[in-house]
């Protein structure tokens, strides 16, 4: 009697409210064919449990939606979505059948779990997370949920390793990528031309590029040489025009 008076508590009226609409669906599906109302009992009970808030399935847990900001409410896995997942949440959560069934308790889709029975306050999508699994009721030892909360501290301990070798890695891969970036040899500026114009201009600029590098250096020799007379200027008028800017000899 006690465990039908507590299911009939954790569904906060929904089972009060199903019945009546149960009634109800039965009264209006012995209308006759010219009644104007047509309701099914699964169209009663879903209006029913869509009106009733998300409440907290587990054993002694009196947590509704709306009664703690920060609580949340999490749907317990389906056996298409994980089965070995939905199993381990049942068993945890350890409801009985109801009196008379012969079959184990199975919750339905609008069935959920708070946020107060997951060791970090909330569930975990990492298989090696302990709060994979809810584990906090009040059925559980002490002494469980201290090895429960070493274990938690020992999974964050590893990810904070992991995660801190993962950075290291990807800081070591890029200077990796650095350093290869860094080896490739330069472009060349100049680019080879297939053109014949372009080849004979190349070939022009380039001798240019070269007369004027033998006269700068011929004038460096000059004027270390410090022989700048008369005589010395009469030799060469091309000597004459880059130092005086004079056409000739004659001229100057």
């Amino acid at each position: 009697m006690d465990l039908w008076c507590w299911e009939f508590k954790s569904y906060r009226g929904a089972c009060m409210f199903s019945l009546c609409f149960w009634g109800l669906g039965s009264f209006f599906r012995e209308r006759p064919p010219g009644g104007k109302t047509r309701f099914s009992y699964a169209a009663c009970q879903l209006f029913c449990l869509s009106k009733v808030p998300d409440s907290c399935c587990s054993i002694r847990c009196s947590n509704q939606r709306g009664d703690k900001p920060e609580l949340c409410f999490y749907r317990i896995p389906s056996e298409k979505e994980n089965p070995e997942r939905r199993r381990l949440w049942i068993c945890v959560i350890r409801h009985a059948s109801f009196p008379g069934e012969g079959q184990e308790w199975q919750p339905s889709k609008y069935t959920r779990v708070c946020s107060e029975h997951f060791i970090k306050g909330a569930k975990s999508d990492d298989p090696l997370s302990p709060d994979w699994v809810p584990s906090v009721f009040l059925h559980t030892k002490a002494t469980k949920r201290r090895k429960r909360e070493k274990d938690m501290e020992r999974y964050e301990q590893h990810s904070r390793i992991q995660n801190k070798s993962m950075d290291q890695r990807k800081q070591q891969d890029a200077v990796d990528v650095l350093l290869k970036l860094s080896s490739v040899p330069v472009a060349e500026d100049e680019q080879q031309c297939d053109n014949k114009p372009c080849k004979e201009n190349s070939a022009r600029l380039a001798k240019e590029f070269n007369d004027l590098q033998e006269e700068n250096h011929r004038l460096r020799d000059i004027i270390k040489s410090g022989t700048f007379d008369e005589l010395f200027f009469e030799k060469d008028d091309e000597t004459v025009k880059a130092v005086t800017g004079i056409p000739t000899y004659s001229k100057f």
